[in-house]
């Protein structure tokens, strides 16, 4: 059945279903009988991040205008220092286009600066601004305290699910 649902899946989306795969895999397991009450570790896992990665998006959008998918491109640029479009792709794991057209948006509000790498073609490179950076780092605090004060609430110290998080994320490709 683990095989089966993603398939399925794709054969729905190829027909032109419109709906996030969670969404598609939860519908394929009703009409299968699968037991979502009590979904596998692994399950609830990827249900959950997938609640904080819209969390994330609905928090940023409301307090910064920013979608968290851009937020993660500035993180990237941050991180890499400066780059070209295909490395934040590459980091993002999305389409060159789609990188383009992220980085069009951060460019127009004068978060990022793009320019063509001279004698390369259609290269470019991707630098993060003075007020990019002033962004980045203001919607890292506000993520950082909405996810600490969600840990609170549940109860869950930081520090007890650091280490089990960084030991799957070093095991991961």
């Amino acid at each position: 059945m683990a095989r089966i649902l993603p398939r399925f899946v794709r054969r729905l989306r190829h027909r032109g279903v419109r709906a996030s795969r969670l969404a598609l895999v939860t519908y394929v397991g009703k009409l299968l009988g699968v037991d979502h009450a009590h979904p596998s570790p692994a399950h609830a896992l990827h249900v959950l991040v997938a609640r904080l990665d819209r969390a994330a998006d609905r928090i940023l959008s409301e307090r910064a205008g920013l979608t968290y998918t851009r937020f993660l491109a500035l993180l990237t640029i941050d991180r890499l220092g400066p780059c070209t479009q295909r490395a934040v792709a590459d980091e993002l794991a999305v389409s060159e286009p789609s990188a383009s057209r992220i980085l069009t948006s951060l460019s127009a509000d004068g978060l990022v600066e793009v320019a063509r790498i001279p004698g390369s073609g259609n290269r470019r490179t991707v630098t993060l601004t003075d007020k990019g950076g002033r962004l980045l780092a203001d919607c890292s605090q506000v993520l950082e305290e909405a996810f600490a004060s969600l840990a609170d609430s549940a109860g869950i110290q930081l520090s007890d699910i650091e280490e089990p998080v960084q030991r799957l994320l070093a095991v991961l490709p």
